[in-house]
């Protein structure tokens, strides 16, 4: 796992507990903090849409440089770059969000996998002291510590180690009927009320996509066959990982789906959709 993953688990369980001790629930206090993510994430949003949105109006130019230098590799690559210097377009402005995402992403996961360490604030010594009074193996308690954690608000056993954590006052894992500790785990034997939240994720993650591409133009330009790759490919991976992890994840992922979705049809009412008709280049270029 990255090092950003590591530093940002302690700045994250922190925070995490914060909203958990204002709204005095584990899901509520998780999409209390997507919100926050995507709020601070926003001024990235912004450039992404933007950088879309101005290379779908110079893709007429890029598309020249195609036909005249498609031969010369090189020279293409040189020509495109001098066009965006020009216009003061930075091609990989797009990809701002997703490499802030991911490490939020392996952060919050770290977190939501060690509630005992990061929310609780208890130390590693500790929480092996009562992992191990619990019966499980000192090797397999750091994986394990979620369901420590829900273990724990049981009554009886709590009683087993409240002189080891007297002040430890548990995690509610219980969001509208549903346990955000457990994982929702596919099988053919049966359905499971937690398949819901994966499939919440996918369809939202789908429909961000789609909104994305509609109010950035992207389906207009050569990225469009990118884009119908990624339109498919994120919902499945993000269906895929809400099965295999717990739902609090899964939590997560949904509203900041639902958030991206918002902050677009935002953006594209105050930066433009880029499904207008062509502009000049000109009118790209920074003042």
């Amino acid at each position: 796992m990255c090092n950003a993953c590591y530093f940002l688990a302690p700045v994250f369980g922190p925070v995490l507990k914060f909203i958990y001790d204002l709204v005095n629930n584990y899901g509520i206090a998780i999409i209390v903090f997507s919100v926050i993510v995507k709020l601070l994430t926003f001024p990235l949003s912004i450039k992404q849409h933007k950088s879309t949105v101005a290379m779908k109006k110079l893709q007429p130019e890029l598309d020249k440089l195609q036909k005249k230098y498609g031969n010369d590799k090189e020279k293409l690559q040189k020509e495109q770059m001098e066009l965006y210097s020009k216009y003061n377009i930075n091609p990989m402005a797009g990809c701002l969000p997703l490499l802030i995402q991911m490490p939020v992403l392996f952060g919050l996961y770290n977190v939501i996998q060690h509630p005992l360490s990061f929310i609780a604030g208890l130390s590693e010594e500790v929480i092996n002291e009562v992992g191990v009074i619990l019966g499980y193996l000192e090797k397999e308690i750091p994986m394990k510590q979620i369901e420590i954690a829900e273990a724990l608000n049981k009554p009886e056993v709590f009683e087993k180690v409240k002189d080891i954590i007297p002040d430890f006052t548990g995690i509610n894992f219980d969001f509208l009927g549903l346990n955000l500790a457990d994982t929702p785990e596919f099988s053919f034997s049966g359905i499971s009320l937690l398949w819901i939240i994966p499939v919440l994720s996918g369809l939202t993650a789908y429909l961000s996509m789609i909104i994305t591409t509609k109010t950035t133009g992207a389906a207009q330009s050569e990225q469009a066959n990118q884009m119908k790759g990624m339109m498919y490919m994120m919902p499945i991976m993000s269906v895929y990982f809400c099965f295999i992890l717990p739902c609090g994840m899964g939590i997560y992922w949904i509203i900041s789906n639902i958030m991206a979705i918002l902050q677009q049809l935002v953006l594209s009412k105050f930066f433009g959709n880029g499904k207008d008709d062509v502009i000049e280049v000109s009118a790209i270029k920074k003042k």
